[in-house]
């Protein structure tokens, strides 16, 4: 098969094997940390979200801001909106929401930037009173920055190369930015459950037929011999059944990435066709604990999803026996390989036939 098409819930499947974390600390009053988007659309932005890593001693006064952007792209010309906590108040781990005074509209396409800063103007920053925020996991890996809706980071007028860990909301609940609490080299529990995604597909589409997967897993110790398992599944509520599978006895790697860490690329005999508007899970099995698998883990199901707007997708965990669903608020580094994406039918003209999507580039 060739010319599929790789739908996948993280913009580049690529990994560094780097979980050490990046950090900002703000330790002296005016300190900021900031990240630029782009608005994906029109409306009144009410709340902006950040992960603290760690809290020493009692800091001060935190402002939570929206702010312009200057022409060279770094840096700030005035503040559009803000809002303010204690920061002594926070939690560590989670994603943290301070309210803007006044909802700040704007407009799809503009840039704008979301600042956490320490106040100058109420409490005590400096090295014994401090935050230290979450910036990214590497700052040269795709996935640890997950350079997501056009943004970059900055610290005062200069730019930074990572981004991450901060995000904002809508009036009307959704949410934009990187909202993972962490990401997980995750250890199975070997042979009998199954760990994948189940991937919504969008009413918008017609039907698809996926033809297979990719996935990133990583080997700490030598695994020739055992049983590497890989399954599409239906899905009827809490249970799923099995509809695609290959096994492999050896460890077949389609491309290695930097470290232990292996893309494969897994192509299953026939295509599956599904259509918009129902679930469709792609999961990997091993029948030992050692060969493990990238997720990135979240506090709730809207911090979830606002990472993946276009295709709502959701981790899980299948008991092969009982073919069980369990869901996580979770992502595996799954993705799915489609061909043949057709438009709904039914619209005007073309008598109820679905074209084909763009140009035969989805075409197998």
């Amino acid at each position: 098969m060739t010319g599929a098409l790789e739908l996948s819930v993280i913009p580049i499947m690529v990994d560094n094997n780097n979980v050490t974390l990046a950090l900002r600390s703000l330790n002296a009053n005016g300190a900021q940390y900031n990240v630029v988007f782009q608005a994906p659309k029109t409306g009144n932005i009410t709340e902006v979200g950040f992960v603290v890593d760690a809290i020493v001693g009692t800091p001060g006064r935190l402002l939570g801001q929206l702010i312009s952007m200057s022409d060279t792209g770094a840096g700030s010309t005035a503040t559009l909106a803000e809002g303010f906590t204690d920061a002594s108040t926070l939690s560590t781990g989670v994603v943290s929401w301070i309210t803007l005074d006044t909802p700040y509209s704007i407009a799809r396409g503009d840039f704008f930037g979301v600042n956490i800063r320490a106040s100058t103007a109420a409490g005590t920053w400096n090295s014994t009173n401090r935050l230290t925020l979450r910036n990214s996991y590497n700052i040269d890996s795709p996935t640890g920055c997950f350079r997501y809706e056009f943004p970059y980071g900055t610290s005062g007028s200069s730019k930074l190369n990572g981004n991450g860990f901060i995000a904002f909301k809508y009036d009307d609940g959704s949410i934009y930015g990187y909202t993972a609490l962490d990401r997980e080299l995750y250890a199975p529990a070997g042979s009998g459950t199954a760990y994948g995604n189940i991937f919504s597909i969008p009413a918008s589409i017609g039907s698809l037929k996926v033809i297979g997967m990719a996935i990133i897993t990583a080997n700490p110790a030598a695994i020739d011999g055992t049983t590497l398992t890989y399954r599409l599944h239906t899905r009827s509520g809490s249970t799923a059944t099995t509809v695609e599978t290959q096994s492999f006895t050896t460890s077949r790697d389609f491309g290695a990435q930097t470290g232990t860490n292996f893309r494969r690329v897994i192509y299953f005999d026939n295509p599956e066709t599904v259509n918009g508007g129902t679930d469709i899970i792609a999961s990997f099995e091993t029948s030992v604990t050692t060969n493990t698998i990238w997720k990135y883990n979240f506090g709730n199901t809207a911090e979830r999803e606002a990472m993946t707007p276009w295709m709502i997708t959701k981790g899980c965990s299948i008991d092969t026996s009982t073919n069980a669903i369990t869901e996580e608020e979770a992502i595996y580094f799954i993705s799915l390989l489609v061909t043949d994406i057709t438009a709904p039918s039914g619209g005007s003209g073309g008598g109820g036939i679905a074209p084909t999507f763009g140009g035969g580039f989805a075409d197998a």
